[in-house]
């Protein structure tokens, strides 16, 4: 579809802008006709497929990255609990 164009003819001033615009009521219509049977049309969804090896790796970066935040989990909630027991402990 043409909206039109603004573009400085030659040997225009630079504050002159030529415009090429429809202009003709039927030809505003046949592209109004023209943009609305494209929008009625709907849009083919493509469904993105993943291989058998890139679910693999896609599973094996999943388990790791648990494995991870469970390591992690390990080493902070003893820490956790040492924190919160020190102002009991004694110390000499």
């Amino acid at each position: 579809m043409d909206l039109g164009a603004a573009a400085s003819g030659k040997g225009a001033k630079k504050d002159e802008v030529i415009l090429a615009v429809p202009t003709e009521e039927k030809d505003i219509n046949a592209l109004y006709a023209d943009e609305l049977k494209l929008l009625a049309e709907p849009i083919p969804v493509i469904k993105p497929t993943r291989s058998v090896t890139q679910k693999q790796e896609d599973y094996y970066k999943v388990r790791d990255h648990m494995q991870k935040l469970a390591a992690g989990a390990v080493w902070l909630i003893p820490l956790g609990f040492l924190v919160l027991a020190r102002p009991f402990v004694q110390t000499y």
